[in-house]
């Protein structure tokens, strides 16, 4: 199972395992914000997916994830401080009282007999990377989402069949100004990586039914037909 819930965009992940592929560091959480926006400019996705640059934005043309079959569930998971926290903090730790003691943590979880995204890109650039991609989701160092195996395949008459919805629902995040209509609307990235709050804009998120605007679908086509 896959830990977290949220929408898994591909290009993301592409991004973030560049860095370990080419002998660099990965992006996480931890990193101070500047080197953050530094690794994201070296290694933006637009080297292996297409993206459409419009608004200021450069959105690639690659869905969040989508599941198969899948079955959400709810588990607890200890929190505990390791023993390279408690060293690095330089103090006392109380693991019985206070900031320090140990928590039990609701974790939402995703199974699935297997997942699938969508994009517009080079498969064997893609199909490389994702060779170094061992594990999805939050958590993974407590062994939720194992990756067993990737496949890479070409649809057989790709040519204008992108689209940014699904079903009537955005297959990613969105830039806000480019849907005409949206059940739902929020704040967050819409381009990797997805976790720098320094980028965050109004967008439409992955999975909400929204309609968008025709000259937006029409330059993705456009991109599609030139670049797969």
């Amino acid at each position: 199972p896959v830990a977290g819930g949220g929408p898994l965009h591909l290009d993301g992940i592409l991004m973030a395992h560049h860095r370990g592929v080419q002998g660099g560091t990965a992006p996480s959480r931890g990193e101070p914000t500047e080197r953050a926006i530094r690794i994201g400019e070296l290694a933006h996705p637009s080297r292996w997916i297409a993206v459409l640059e419009r608004d200021g934005h450069q959105v690639p043309l690659c869905s969040a994830i989508q599941w198969a079959a899948k079955h959400v569930c709810m588990e607890t998971m200890v929190s505990r401080r390791d023993a390279e926290d408690v060293e690095l903090l330089g103090r006392p730790v109380n693991r019985a009282q206070g900031p320090d003691r140990d928590k039990m943590l609701p974790v939402p979880l995703i199974a699935a007999p297997h997942a699938f995204w969508y994009l517009v890109g080079h498969r064997r650039e893609v199909k490389k990377l994702l060779r170094s991609v061992t594990h999805l989701g939050s958590h993974r160092r407590q062994g939720y989402g194992v990756v067993r195996s990737w496949d890479v395949e070409a649809l057989e008459d790709p040519k204008g069949r992108w689209s940014w919805t699904l079903d009537g629902e955005a297959v990613r995040h969105l830039p806000s100004e480019w849907c005409e209509t949206a059940e739902r609307r929020d704040v967050g990235c819409v381009e990797p990586p997805y976790w720098l709050h320094s980028r965050h804009v109004d967008r439409v998120p992955a999975g909400t039914i929204c309609t968008v605007d025709p000259e937006i679908e029409r330059a993705a086509h456009s991109i599609a037909q030139t670049d797969v």
